[in-house]
């Protein structure tokens, strides 16, 4: 008797399956490779052991019979003598889906014998077995949905799933990125200052001179420790010798009591890496307040001819120095006050550039009432503008009171000159943080991943985005081209 298996039971699953396998009996051991071959390829497969418990078995075959698309028979020498094996044979060649096998040497019944048949004399389970080889490529041509599996021809519908996965991913993958660099602010960004300010705060990135030698017609200097005098003569004649004055203060200023050429200059003052400097607006234009924190080199100042010499509490006289002589002031290490009178406004305070690594534009007050006390910190920016990169639409205009907060920065103070309504000082460099607050609102100025991308690398974010269309058109070309009619 002929046992006959198929494509999966319609009883259980509701699906039909590609292959419908009929053998005999005897050769069932050589029919199970041949179905597990068969479904390592990715086609499914029906065996009779899958039909149902109380199932009617005749029915089931003929279910399955019926809904096959391509049936293989086994011919053996006992299946050409199975009456259920030449049925199904001779009902799937009338549909014309038969696809024979012949695993013994044997004569196929006569209407079989005009149908090429696959030798698989003495087959081990090799799929590149020829005759496996030539077998797989019959299903493959009657089912009509070629895929590859190893070096044979495999089933489509994986093939199409995958590429239908790789359309999916192509195209949520772009959208991902494009809402991830949109959502992302740039780590560091290169800005360009241009601003008017009433105070403004510097910490030094490097050790170096601050100022060249600066002849001015007036010095205010406070919070000094020791001021050493050089020998000096009095107005009215009278010889001085060198002396040490302990005083926090002092002002020299430059007399007119004589025609007699009379200077003063502060000579180079030199600073450490992280010194902190703070420059304040004064009413004159010729006039620059400076603060320096943590200065513990001495301050020279060179006098020559008659000079004003004040500090407190009240005395105030004027020397006559014939020569060029320093006067050297100690600081106590914590801070130095500076108010320096220029002879006339200077172009620019900084003869170089002034690298820095911070950079605030915050005054510090404090609101006293009758019960609390409290913190503010006030905008010291009247106007200006502030450049992202080089790029001149992305912009920030400034106007008083705006709060600007930058991160640490990293670059320098290019020019520093005094106007009638404030300091004026331009900075090129980088800052890790950019925040724009109005009142108490705060915004984060920093520009988007995608939008620094879109505005520094057109060409490169561009031919990205033309080469993943091509990949896409291809991608759908050929998913179109396997697609079933």
């Amino acid at each position: 008797m002929a046992i006959t298996q198929g494509v999966e039971d319609k009883s259980n699953t509701g699906r039909a399956a590609d292959i419908f396998v009929s053998y005999a009996r005897e050769d069932i051991r050589e029919a199970e490779k041949i179905v597990k071959a068969l479904e390592a390829q990715g086609w499914s497969v029906w065996f009779d052991g899958r039909i149902s418990a109380g199932a009617n078995w005749d029915k089931a075959v003929e279910a399955a019979l019926e809904s096959a698309r391509c049936v293989i028979v086994i011919w053996s020498n006992a299946s050409v003598e199975s009456d259920w094996v030449r049925a199904e044979a001779e009902s799937a060649r009338e549909r014309g889906i038969a696809l024979p096998v012949r695993i013994t040497d044997i004569q196929l019944p006569v209407v079989f014998r005009t149908i090429q048949t696959p030798s698989l004399l003495g087959w081990s389970g090799n799929i590149s077995h020829p005759g496996f080889v030539e077998l797989i490529r019959g299903i493959t041509a009657l089912l009509e949905k070629p895929r590859l599996s190893g070096h044979l021809v495999p089933h489509q519908n994986q093939l199409q799933h995958r590429l239908s996965w790789l359309m999916i991913g192509f195209i949520v993958l772009p959208i991902t990125a494009i809402l991830v660099l949109n959502l992302t602010k740039v780590r560091e960004i290169m800005i360009n200052v241009d601003v008017r300010v009433s105070q403004f705060d510097v910490t030094l990135d490097a050790d170096r001179q601050i100022f060249d030698p600066i002849v001015l017609r007036e010095i205010g200097i406070s919070g000094i420790q020791e001021i050493l005098f050089p020998r000096e003569k009095a107005v009215a004649g009278h010889q001085r010798t060198a002396h040490t004055v302990q005083s926090d203060k002092i002002t020299l200023k430059s007399s007119t009591l004589s025609q007699q050429e009379s200077s003063i200059t502060l000579e180079p003052i030199f600073a450490k890496s992280g010194t902190h400097l703070q420059f304040q607006h004064r009413s004159n234009p010729n006039e620059l307040g400076v603060s320096l924190y943590g200065l513990p080199e001495p301050i020279r100042v060179n006098v020559m001819g008659y000079v004003t010499v004040q500090y407190p509490p009240k005395i105030h006289y004027t020397s006559d120095f014939g020569s060029p002589k320093p006067v050297v002031l100690s600081s106590d290490g914590r801070s130095v006050d500076f108010v320096l009178t220029y002879l006339a406004t200077p172009s620019s305070w900084l003869s170089n550039p002034l690298p820095i690594s911070q950079l605030t534009f915050v005054r510090v007050d404090e609101r006293i009432t009758l019960r609390t006390s409290s913190i503010l910190e006030v905008s010291t920016i009247i106007s200006g503008i502030i450049r992202i990169g080089t790029l001149e639409d992305l912009t920030i205009t400034l106007r008083p009171q705006d709060l600007i907060r930058l991160g640490t920065v990293k670059g320098s103070i290019t020019a520093l000159n005094q106007e009638d309504n404030g300091i004026r000082l331009q900075f090129v460099g980088d800052t890790t943080r950019l925040e724009k607050c109005v009142g108490t609102a705060c915004q984060s100025e920093m520009p988007t991943r995608w939008v620094w991308l879109r505005k520094r690398h057109p060409l490169l974010l561009y031919g990205t985005v033309a080469i993943y269309i091509l990949c896409l058109i291809i991608l759908f070309i050929n998913s179109w081209r396997k697609s079933p009619d």
